[in-house]
């Protein structure tokens, strides 16, 4: 059975002629060119007498495949380009070409998808050209192509978690979404669902504007530069750390301390510490539940304590440092008894005391001054206390008593008291007055003045500068034994109880009268007396004296009523009741009241 020639291939027309089918030439040339067309020939195929297909140049039709047509865009995504053109024809095979540089296609479909491209309408360029095993055609008419708008979100985030927290503040960190296409531009925040606002690609973010001790549920939602939003990110609970609790002292012992402090919102745990003052280190205590006791602790010590609260889990700030100090070991040894409490130097008003210091085993800060009966006066404070005072505001001539113990800064006093010291005030000065006088006395008198125990009186010549102790007197009183016609100074002192006295009191000064009792002139030449008034020579006034003028110096002129005689050249002034006589150095004895001066 013969095989049709047209379209037939070489080997079925070389099968064709073997089998007695009557091939002929001609038949043989079109499967040539058919096969030449579609470059399927075996080109060292030899039949009869060609020595091969190559010889048959003139029977060669093999051309180069047509520009292909109808090139366009079929479909697109966001970073992909679906294309398709018609057949070419001799083509065995088409080639695509983008931006007219790069070939990204070679096979012999008439359709091609080209991806990878850049997302969000970017343009490109394509061209399609045909080839068979000749050659290529030439390329097609640039046809311009674009990637499908962005509407593909970023991914969602799902490792949101919060990193800090604040009392108004909490930090949530999470891993960057990726946006294929544009690219990541921000996050939106929801706090219980409700958008807070939005940041950028940091990978965190500070949510502010809390209210402490609160819990929130978290979300966020990542947008790329399209605002393309993602769906939204897991949900997590964040927290804000509690305030800071307020820490006050309740009770103190000397190896104690109390402390107890407020519960801020949200608080749910606590962490209490304390350290010495002079430590650096902070210990935790195990009892962190309000109020809280710190035990064995050392006596008369300083201590700082502090504490904060969490809100699961989230601490807050420290609470301001509170500084305690536990009590000394009580101290319930007293001081030692006071002795030798003694008064001073006393005034009308005032006693001063002094006595021995206390000791004890802390040391003294306080004595108390009371009277012999208990009554209050004063105390004495000091580190240490001073052991004197002065006790001020007292009467005149006035019996005191005291006492003192001493007292330790635990309050513990003395077991008795020191010995009674018993003082009396001094005495007002007595007002001294003048009474009488005679040639050889001098009475005066008194008010007696409160507390007095008896007054001791003094006298002096006036122009002497000692005063002279008459003796314990009572008032009104005599001081006899004076010279006459001389000038004396009196004073009386009030002793009070214990014997001392008063201050002087005011002074009299009197003059003790003459008591002459007879006047003479006698020496061993010359005896007359004196009787007449007669003129001195070169004197104006008239006086007594000697006829002879012979008185000298140291003869006896008069002897008074106690015996004593005065001498010429004394210069003092004498007076017998009627007649007064003046002594001078020369001999002269004049008359006050017989004779005129």
């Amino acid at each position: 059975m013969a095989v049709p020639i047209t379209g037939a291939k070489l080997s079925d027309v070389k099968t064709n002629i073997e089998g007695g089918g009557g091939g002929t030439v001609t038949s043989l040339k079109d499967a040539i060119d058919n096969e030449a067309a579609t470059c399927a020939y075996d080109p060292t195929y030899v039949i009869g007498g060609y020595d091969s297909l190559k010889d048959f140049r003139g029977y060669n039709h093999v051309i180069t495949p047509s520009v292909p047509t109808g090139l366009a865009e079929t479909s697109d995504t966001d970073t992909s380009i679906s294309m398709s053109w018609n057949s070419s024809v001799g083509a065995t095979s088409y080639q695509i070409r983008i931006d007219s540089t790069t070939t990204i296609y070679d096979g012999a479909s008439l359709s091609h998808t080209e991806t990878g491209l850049t997302c969000d309408e970017t343009s490109y360029d394509f061209q399609v050209r045909a080839t068979n095993c000749v050659g290529s055609s030439s390329w097609s008419t640039i046809v311009p192509m674009a990637t499908a708008p962005d509407t593909t979100p970023p991914n969602a985030v799902t490792d949101a978690a919060q990193t800090l927290a604040g009392t108004t503040t909490a930090t949530v960190a999470y891993t960057n979404s990726v946006d294929a296409c544009t690219g990541l531009l921000g996050y939106e925040h929801f706090i219980n669902g409700v958008s807070v606002g939005v940041s950028g690609t940091l990978g965190s973010v500070n949510l502010t504007s809390l209210s402490a001790g609160q819990s929130y549920t978290y979300q966020n939602e990542a947008y790329d530069f399209n605002n393309n939003h993602s769906a939204k990110s897991n949900l997590i609970t964040i927290y804000t750390a509690p305030i800071a609790p307020t820490l006050t002292n309740d009770s103190i012992t000397s190896v104690n301390i109390s402390n107890s402090w407020t519960s801020p919102t949200g608080a749910d745990l606590y962490e209490y510490e304390y350290k010495a003052t002079s430590s650096g280190t902070w210990l935790n205590s195990s009892d962190d539940i309000s109020p809280a006791t710190i035990s064995d602790l050392a006596s008369d010590t300083s201590y700082d304590f502090r504490v904060r609260a969490s809100n699961n889990g989230w601490w807050g700030a420290w609470s301001t440092t509170l500084t305690v100090s536990t009590d000394p070991i009580p101290d319930t040894i007293p001081p030692s008894t006071v002795t030798g409490l003694a008064s001073g130097t006393v005034t009308t008003t005032s006693i001063p005391y002094t006595w021995n210091a206390a000791t004890d085993n802390v040391g003294v800060v306080q004595y108390e001054l009371v009277t012999s009966a208990g009554g209050f006066i004063d105390t004495v404070t000091g580190t240490p206390p001073a052991t004197s005072y002065s006790r001020t505001g007292l009467s005149a001539g006035t019996t005191y008593t005291a006492k003192v113990r001493a007292k330790d800064a635990a309050n513990n006093y003395s077991v008795a008291y020191s010995n009674v010291d018993t003082t009396c005030t001094l005495c007002i000065a007595p007002t001294l007055v003048y009474v009488s006088k005679t040639s050889d006395s001098v009475t005066l008198s008194w008010v007696a003045v409160t507390g007095a125990s008896s007054y001791k009186l003094y006298y002096r010549a006036t122009s002497a500068s000692v005063y002279l102790l008459v003796g314990t007197v009572t008032s009104p009183t005599t001081k006899t034994g004076l010279v006459p016609s001389t000038s004396y100074d009196f004073i009386v002192t009030a002793v009070n109880c214990d014997g001392i006295e008063s201050a002087d009191s005011n002074k009299i000064t009197q003059t003790t009268d003459s008591g002459v009792i007879s006047v003479s002139m006698t020496n061993s030449s010359d005896s007359t007396a004196l009787d007449a008034c007669n003129s001195y020579p070169g004197d104006s006034t008239t006086r007594w004296y000697d006829g002879s003028g012979g008185i000298a110096n140291g003869d006896i002129i008069y002897t008074d009523s106690g015996g004593t005689t005065e001498l010429v050249g004394s210069n003092q002034y004498y007076s017998d009741g009627t007649n007064s006589f003046r002594v001078t150095n020369v001999g002269l004895v004049f008359s006050l009241a017989a004779c005129s001066i």
